[in-house]
């Protein structure tokens, strides 16, 4: 049976809370976990910064 898709900080699957993919390295976080800034929801504070700030080693 392939794995089911789980959120990386708590392993909730997709049938007990609603998960979100980061829009920065693409892995899935619940609503619970998720670190929220300006509507969007990422996996972490890490992935938030480099969304609104960009990356400091692209230059």
């Amino acid at each position: 049976m392939p794995e089911g898709r789980i959120c990386i900080h708590c392993q909730a699957s997709e049938a007990e809370m609603t998960l979100r993919k980061c829009p920065i390295c693409f892995r899935l976080v619940c609503v619970a976990c998720a670190y929220r800034a300006m509507g969007r929801y990422f996996c972490s504070r890490s992935c938030s910064d480099v969304f609104f700030f960009g990356d400091e080693d692209a230059e």
